[in-house]
């Protein structure tokens, strides 16, 4: 995806190198993913194979390259990975209590149920936060759930202080190895609150994520990528190749027709550097999935119904 919003290409948004590697938190090619590693560099893939000269010019410019193979992360990295996190493990339970996933009751009682003696004995951090939002004077069966919304905002607000905080002391306290690639760990993983965001996470896990709406939700885009992937992936096998024995369906020429031409121009780029149908293949199936991921979640929705029939 980044080579169509790389700077300079005519298609996409003209991202800078910089910010481009920025944006790629795990900054290891799709073959060498590690989820054991104890450095988080490995644990998720950051680039296709097929996108690794782009990738080793873009660190090579930036300075993030330590050898042939072995890229650290940009430093800003880190603060966006904090950021999300803070953002995310706040924001989640935020929305779900306006929709009323969850009362406020139920939340002080999941939350107490994570801390364990120590944080309780020694008044940990994660267990002061709880006796702040236990302090805040709620009458649960009298205020109206947008009172309760209230309160529970201005507790999430002096959380995501804290967060930030923390994020903010734990750059600074690490800066000469962050700088020098040899920091392998997240900002907020040692850190006052590192418990507390845990704590929020799991929380959102049991509350939110487990519920059968959204259940429903995961099921049902599963069901829309699959028929997407099959379709589009189904039409582009044979595509741009020459084979007496074979020809392309009516409905897999307008199929492919659907393809942006943008994705369609960038493949046929690629294929230049290549010299092998294995690897033709490869980058065509790539374009597919490049063009499906790159989709909204409204324009897949409509794009299935569209094509299966259905409205």
């Amino acid at each position: 995806m980044c080579k169509l919003h790389i700077v300079d290409n005519d298609y996409g948004m003209n991202l800078t190198k910089s910010l481009i590697n920025v944006l790629v938190k795990y900054p290891v090619c799709s073959l060498k993913v590690d989820e054991d590693s104890h450095n988080i560099f490995y644990h998720k893939l950051g680039f296709y194979d097929c996108d690794h000269d782009l990738f080793d010019n873009i660190s090579s410019t930036t300075g993030t390259k330590l050898n042939e193979n072995e890229y650290v992360r940009h430093p800003l990295t880190f603060l966006l990975e904090a950021a999300d996190d803070i953002a995310y493990s706040t924001a989640d339970i935020e929305d779900a209590f306006k929709k009323g996933f969850f009362t406020l009751e139920e939340f002080i009682s999941v939350y107490r149920s994570l801390l364990d003696e120590d944080d309780i004995k020694y008044k940990h951090k994660a267990f002061k936060m709880l006796e702040n939002l236990e302090n805040i004077k709620i009458d649960f069966k009298k205020e109206p759930h947008n009172e309760q919304l209230l309160k529970m905002q201005m507790w999430l607000n002096e959380i995501r202080q804290w967060f930030m905080y923390n994020a903010a002391y734990s750059f600074i306290k690490n800066y000469d190895d962050i700088m020098e690639g040899t920091y392998t760990q997240e900002l907020m993983d040692d850190v006052f609150h590192t418990k507390t965001l845990k704590i929020l996470k799991k929380i959102a896990k049991k509350l939110i994520f487990n519920d059968s709406s959204i259940t429903k939700i995961e099921i049902s885009g599963s069901g829309i990528l699959s028929f997407l992937l099959d379709k589009f992936i189904g039409a582009i096998i044979h595509y741009d190749i020459k084979d007496e024995n074979y020809t392309l369906s009516k409905e897999d020429i307008k199929l492919i027709g659907l393809l942006p031409d943008n994705y369609k121009e960038n493949y046929k780029m690629e294929k230049k550097k290549y010299t092998e149908e294995k690897d033709f293949l490869y980058l065509r199936i790539h374009l597919v999935v490049d063009y499906i991921s790159g989709m909204t979640d409204s324009y897949a929705r409509r794009l299935y119904q569209e094509l299966h029939g259905g409205y």
